[in-house]
């Protein structure tokens, strides 16, 4: 009789001890799962908070523009964090070309009016006589040094444009980048003429002498 009540203490503190370490680790699997998910969330939402903070803008401008708008993008996206200004340089007319084939921009600024219009919709047949409507008519602006501005309909980011185009029409440092780009383009234009004039006027007086020794 003794040694059975043994044994049944015995299987008792037994069954006692595996249920108590089961017990205890539980918990602790419990702890390792909830801290691993937790890691997980926290690595989603810094990838979702970069995603959402970086952005591009795209602007197609006249090739005498090149140093202003760099100087334009450094200090926007200073300001800016996360948004990159892609630029892509030449004359209005080519400009506007790519974009009737398609390239993809979110901006056009050229001096030349007719290039330009040749984008919108709202232009005479004249300007645009295939009837392109490339350009968002309403955001048309003329900017510091005349030159033309707007949003393109395929814009591919819509609303940075927007407001990169409005830091362009109200940001001092922008206005007088683009306003000494004109007059330094003036200026090119206007030495241009000057040394065309002169070496026309010396081929004048070239065949008027040699007309006088013959």
């Amino acid at each position: 009789m003794y040694k059975k009540l043994t044994a049944i203490l015995m299987a008792a503190a037994l069954a006692f001890s595996v249920t108590a370490c089961a017990s205890t680790s539980s918990p602790s699997a419990t702890s390792e799962t909830s801290a691993s998910d937790q890691e997980g969330t926290e690595a989603d939402s810094s990838i979702s908070a970069v995603a959402s903070t970086d952005a591009e803008v795209i602007v197609f401008a006249d090739s005498e523009l090149d140093v202003a708008i760099k100087k334009i993008q450094k200090k926007y996206e200073a300001a800016h964090p996360g948004v990159r200004i892609i630029y892509n340089f030449d004359a209005g007319t080519t400009l506007a070309s790519e974009i009737v084939a398609k390239a993809g921009a979110d901006i056009i600024i050229t001096a030349d009016e007719a290039a330009i219009g040749s984008l919108d919709e709202q232009a005479s047949n004249d300007v645009n006589p295939n009837r392109n409507n490339l350009i968002n008519s309403s955001t048309r602006v003329t900017l510091e040094g005349g030159y033309y501005a707007g949003v393109l309909s395929r814009a591919i980011n819509p609303d940075g444009a927007a407001e990169f185009l409005a830091y362009l029409q109200n940001n001092d440092s922008a206005k007088e980048a683009l306003k000494n780009a004109q007059s330094s383009h003036a200026k090119e234009v206007a030495k241009i003429e000057s040394q065309t004039a002169a070496a026309e006027s010396a081929s004048t007086d070239n065949e008027v002498d040699s007309a006088a020794v013959s």
